[in-house]
């Protein structure tokens, strides 16, 4: 079969798998008494209708009692926005010059130009004062901590019926996942081989899995972080090449990498295989005339990225690969005898303009979003996680520690030791360790690699964990998958281990949350036992990433089909 056929058959299959999830789903919330819905897609429901419905018209502009926003704060039927937009288009609402008359009494004349035109203006824009005036406040439903824009996405569930409108819009993403997994394999492989292994990873490990087509038909939102992660690293690597390991022949453009090839000594009779393995290293950028001059992929890959982090804090562990990548690349553009004079600028140049126009975007969306609905977007997006103590529905190492807290005395009746030992922030120190040095040490060899083993460490490390944060490797382990030496049993084995550490967990959990046992304890030694088998999972994948590098560089191999063959080298 044409390999063409595969990405379209994969699409038809992954479709037809999560329709049947869909009609299970709701088969299984009318008639079990676990639900197949995840609570946070209720969450999602009840924010959008905050938002749909929380403050309309009839209850505030057209209401006798309402003279000002301040007339708001007492009731408990509305529930409105106060972004500084909303407020001004209340007040202009309820100073409509058309029909309300002037506080002083007189009305100019209607010949008055500027007055006419000001009228004509105001109904123009009255239909987006409606809105933004009737818009709710997501964040007055308990537990909402997500980017208010994730509401106005989900608003049809409310404004046309569409209960699992959020669901379609997940499977919808994951979907696209897969097409961005096709897209920045097609440009990491090497040229000259057939597509093999790299239509298929997408296919097994992504679209047919039957954890992560569960999780986004459940109502998580998690595939539409991956997209934007994945689109991200796409243009990221169409504008900053990677090149082959140890390859001295001229690269190609596209990616960067170049293809098997034969060069033919006519003299000799002899040909020498130039080949490239599915390894990488920064590639200079010698076919850029200015290390400024950025295509228009440069502007979108760190825009994406910008707004991923928006959507969720956690992509921001990828500046440092990235960064990495930018300063390899730009400095190895020069002569080995030029680097050492290199200005400070000129080795970070690319990487300030990556992260400026990364920041703008994040902070474009933040103040759009603070804007609109103020203050509550900063507390419950944002600073609500620095504090955040989750003893439910956790895999982390941090859990029992959490739910002792709870019964603990104030940290500000003990010592500063105490205090700084009771700090949630305390346990951002060796996540945030861990994924820095992982980030900055394989970023300059390889983005990808460099971007799974973070998120790894991230997700092990972090002090609140759910199955819904594996998809956050799970989206990138295709990519990588071909630059790993490993084996059938150690995969299988580690594939084992990590599935049934879940299953252990799940059993303790499920006496916990639905039985309402005591087994606090239980869980917590399931989470570390899961732990370890991350940290394991990180080691084996850290240690099979370096031998098929290290086993490039001895033998001079080349990937055929997912397969290391030896290359014939003659003189």
């Amino acid at each position: 079969m044409r390999s063409s056929v595969w990405p379209g058959l994969y699409i038809a299959a992954g479709i037809l798998l999560r329709v049947g999830l869909l009609l299970w789903g709701q088969h299984q919330d009318a008639n079990h008494a676990v639900p197949y819905t995840d609570v946070d897609y209720y969450v999602f429901s009840d924010a959008a209708k905050m938002v749909v419905d929380g403050c309309p018209l009839s209850a505030i502009i057209e209401h006798l009692d309402y003279d000002s926003d301040i007339d708001l704060s007492g009731r408990k039927d509305v529930q409105c926005a106060n972004g500084i937009v909303p407020e001004s288009a209340r007040f202009l609402l309820l100073n409509d010059p058309n029909s309300h008359a002037p506080t002083d009494g007189l009305r100019p004349d209607e010949s008055d130009a500027m007055y006419y035109w000001a009228k004509r203006s105001y109904r123009f824009a009255k239909p987006a004062f409606d809105l933004f005036a009737s818009l709710g406040d997501p964040y007055a439903r308990p537990t909402y901590r997500y980017t208010p824009f994730l509401a106005v996405l989900l608003a049809p569930i409310h404004l046309f019926g569409w209960a699992d409108f959020g669901k379609y819009i997940f499977a919808a993403s994951d979907l696209l996942c897969a097409v961005f997994m096709w897209l920045i394999l097609d440009g990491r492989r090497p040229q000259a081989s057939s597509a093999g292994v790299f239509v298929h990873l997408p296919g097994l490990l992504w679209i047919l899995n039957p954890m992560v087509a569960q999780i986004s038909t459940r109502g998580s939102s998690e595939s539409l972080v991956g997209l934007f992660v994945l689109s991200f690293l796409y243009f990221f690597l169409k504008a900053n090449p990677e090149a082959p390991l140890g390859l001295s022949a001229k690269y190609l453009p596209e990616f960067g990498f170049a293809s098997a090839s034969a060069d033919v000594d006519n003299k000799a009779g002899k040909a020498k295989d130039v080949v490239a393995a599915a390894t990488y290293e920064a590639l200079p950028p010698e076919s850029a005339s200015s290390l400024l001059d950025w295509s228009l992929e440069a502007y979108v890959a760190p825009t994406l990225l910008g707004l991923a982090t928006h959507l969720k804090l956690f992509p921001v562990i990828y500046a440092v690969p990235v960064l990495a990548h930018l300063y390899r690349s730009t400095v190895t553009a020069y002569a080995p005898e030029r680097r050492a004079s290199l200005s400070l600028w000129t080795r970070h140049a690319a990487g300030i303009q990556f992260g400026f126009v990364a920041f703008y975007a994040f902070m474009a969306a933040n103040v759009a979003a603070w804007a609109v609905w103020g203050t509550p977007f900063i507390e419950h997006t944002f600073l609500y996680h620095l504090r955040r103590a989750d003893h439910r529905h956790n895999f982390s190492p941090y859990f029992l520690g959490t739910y002792l807290s709870l019964f603990a005395a104030p940290a500000h009746d003990g010592s500063v030791v105490e205090r700084v030992l009771a700090s949630p922030l305390l346990s951002f120190l060796p996540q945030l360790s861990v994924v820095v040095a992982l980030g900055y040490l394989l970023g300059k060899r390889d983005v990808v690699a460099a971007m799974t083993a973070q998120t790894i460490a991230f997700v092990a490390f972090n002090k609140v964990c759910t199955s819904q944060y594996f998809l956050w490797f799970l989206w990138l382990l295709p990519l990588v998958w071909p630059s790993l030496k490993v084996g059938r049993i150690e995969t299988g084995v580690a594939v084992a281990a990590w599935v049934s550490g879940q299953a252990l967990w799940l059993s303790q959990a499920y006496q916990l949350e639905f039985q309402a046992k005591q087994v606090f304890v239980r869980v917590w030694a399931s989470g570390l036992v899961l732990l370890a088998i991350h940290a394991g999972l990180l080691v084996w994948f850290l240690s099979s990433w370096a031998r098929f590098r290290a086993e490039i560089q001895k033998h001079g191999l080349k990937l055929r089909d997912g397969k290391l063959v030896k290359t014939l080298k003659s003189q």
